[in-house]
């Protein structure tokens, strides 16, 4: 009597998977970073499968008739099963919320089937080869190591290709990253370099998120980067109206808060309609969909592997969600954390990450945070490359006098020739944006009876004064 081997499988699993594919475009990224079509155990469903894959990448919507479609185009309907088995896998699941799940699975018995005919291949050859004990022992373990190496090419780079290209960088000076508007940051922390993390952290009120949209105005609008943005918290519609009179350089206030059917001058609607136009021109893109960490790093590197991505932003860090279950938040921002670093490293892209602190800062006599008052923090100081926090003096006093200055403290700064100076920033909110001084310009003029044109004290007093700040006055250009 013969042994008959039932190999691994889980066919509702695989069902599972690609009917979440056929219903919603996120659990297609999932599940193609995921899985490949050789862990699919019925072949018609690993032809499903790589149809929506390649549908996918290519940009074509995915759906049971563009499915069905393509099929018929390429000669496969009949090898897939034919459009009965379509129908059935769009209805397998009610939710594509547990794609995750559902993928682990096929992963875990595809690994298992492959794990079978490897021991079998080699417990065939035992007594049957050439080959000593020892040889065989290294062959059994290349051939468990291969078992999920994918193409098995190397990360490795040899060390003459690494010094050519780190020469070149010295030769040129190209050591700076993507650049703000604001010098004393780009002296600080050398630009937004490409596979490194950056925080942007502080308490609420600091103003985390009008301080990284200023910074997304001058990469995406004025510089012209390729910028993505993940808000967690506000609308994309908040958000861009917010942008909208941030490069329109109008009072946010007194835009949006008037009453209802009043109109605006003609002269502020004029700015508005040129700000529109020039962030319509824009490349930037924003999501307030998105909050699992799977489909966020799916989705942004098809950005990147379409050209769409220069730099990408977070808001905020302890807001995103993971597949995975966790028994504390904690453990979940580690993940996340992590995961966020292995993308900017994967990608070669600066990720940009707002966090929140805890409330131990407001204890202290002097409430400027540390590293330690990040939320969750021991992966957060672990990960990022620089850490950047945020403080208002004026938020904790009582005497309602206000100077609108926000200091960014760099607490942490792995860049190389990067510093820990204070960057001083200022809001105006008759223009809804930022400007920064540079002390160090300031105190280098070498003339000590005439004060500089545009220090902070020359533009803090033309404010008080009531006059006009002109652009000027401002440090970065205009285009």
């Amino acid at each position: 009597m013969s042994n008959v081997v039932v190999l691994p499988f889980n066919i509702e699993a695989e069902q599972a998977v690609i009917g979440a594919m056929l219903i919603n475009d996120e659990a297609i990224y999932y599940a193609s970073n995921k899985l490949t079509k050789d862990d699919f155990y019925r072949k018609d469903h690993s032809i499903i499968f790589e149809a929506i894959r390649i549908m996918q990448l290519h940009s074509i919507p995915v759906d049971i008739v563009t499915v069905s479609e393509y099929l018929i185009k390429n000669n496969l309907m009949n090898e897939a099963g034919g459009p009965t088995l379509l129908t059935r896998l769009l209805n397998a699941v009610p939710t594509a919320a547990n794609v995750g799940y559902y993928a682990k699975i096929v992963k875990e018995k595809a690994l298992e089937r492959r794990l079978w005919y490897t021991l079998n291949d080699l417990s065939g050859m035992i007594g049957k080869t050439e080959l000593s004990a020892e040889e065989l022992l290294e062959k059994a373990k290349l051939a468990l190591n291969n078992i999920d190496s994918g193409s098995g090419e190397t990360s490795m780079q040899p060390a003459s290709t690494i010094v050519t290209e780190t020469l070149a960088d010295i030769e040129t000076g190209n050591n700076y990253g993507l650049l703000t508007g604001w010098e004393p940051l780009n002296r600080a922390i050398r630009g937004f370099k490409k596979g490194k993390v950056y925080i942007i952290a502080g308490r609420a009120h600091m103003g985390k998120t009008a301080v990284t949209l200023d910074l997304i105005r001058q990469l995406a609008v004025e510089r012209k980067y390729k910028v993505q943005f993940y808000n967690l918290e506000m609308s994309n519609n908040q958000l861009m109206e917010r942008l909208i009179c941030s490069e329109a350089k109008v009072d946010y206030q007194t835009v949006l808060g008037r009453e209802p059917n009043e109109k605006l001058p003609d002269s502020v609607w004029s700015k508005i309609m040129l700000s529109a136009s020039k962030i319509y021109e824009a490349p930037l893109k924003m999501s307030d969909k998105v909050s699992q960490i799977d489909f966020m790093c799916n989705e942004i590197r098809r950005e990147k592997n379409q050209g769409n991505i220069d730099i990408l932003f977070i808001d905020y860090m302890q807001l995103i969600e993971a597949t995975e279950k966790f028994h504390s938040n904690q453990e979940c921002v580690q993940y996340v954390s992590r995961r966020l670093k292995l993308l900017a490293k994967e990608l070669e892209i600066p990720v940009v990450a707002l966090a929140q602190l805890n409330r131990s800062v407001e204890s202290r006599v002097d409430k400027r945070p540390m590293m330690s008052d990040l939320r969750d923090s021991g992966a957060i100081e672990q990960d990022a490359d620089v850490i950047m926090m945020l403080y208002r003096d004026d938020y904790y006093k009582n005497d309602g006098q206000t100077d609108n200055l926000t200091e960014i403290l760099i607490r942490k700064n792995r860049e190389p020739g990067g510093s820990y100076e204070t960057v001083k920033i200022y809001w105006d909110d008759k223009k809804s944006i930022f400007f920064c001084i540079d002390e160090k310009k300031k105190n280098n003029t070498g003339n000590k009876n005439t004060e500089p044109p545009h220090t902070m004290q020359s533009v803090m007093k033309k404010m008080e004064q009531g006059n006009l700040i002109t652009d000027s006055d401002y440090m970065y250009e205009e285009n």
